[in-house]
């Protein structure tokens, strides 16, 4: 699939227990992935684990000495907090509370 706007191609991959795995391609020089690609090089980006409460998952990160960085918690339909990739071995992991993702999977999350 093409994301003309963005200018990237796309592969979204399903995997057991609800899981997803994306793959980026850029369509063009001119996109942001294409000067991602050239600071950064190519490899795993960021991992997205969906989680049923964000602060109880927020809280377990800190007791482990890991400080989230762009918590974002003001939309009950998307709720989303960081592990920077210094601490996350160079790949960013996103952790993410949503009703949309909930009623997509057509239920509770695990």
């Amino acid at each position: 699939m093409i994301n003309e706007q963005l200018g990237f191609r796309f592969l979204a991959l399903r995997l057991p227990g609800d899981g997803k795995l994306e793959l980026l391609e850029p369509a063009g020089a001119e996109s942001f992935l294409s000067s991602f690609l050239e600071r950064r090089g190519e490899g795993v980006h960021h991992l997205t684990m969906l989680v049923p409460d964000i602060r109880a998952s927020i809280a377990v990160l800190r007791a482990r000495g890991y400080e989230p960085v762009q918590v974002r918690l003001e939309k009950p339909v998307w709720q989303e907090a960081f592990v920077h990739p210094r601490d996350g071995h160079g790949v960013l992991i996103q952790l993410v509370q949503s009703d949309r993702a909930r009623a997509s999977r057509g239920g509770e999350t695990t």
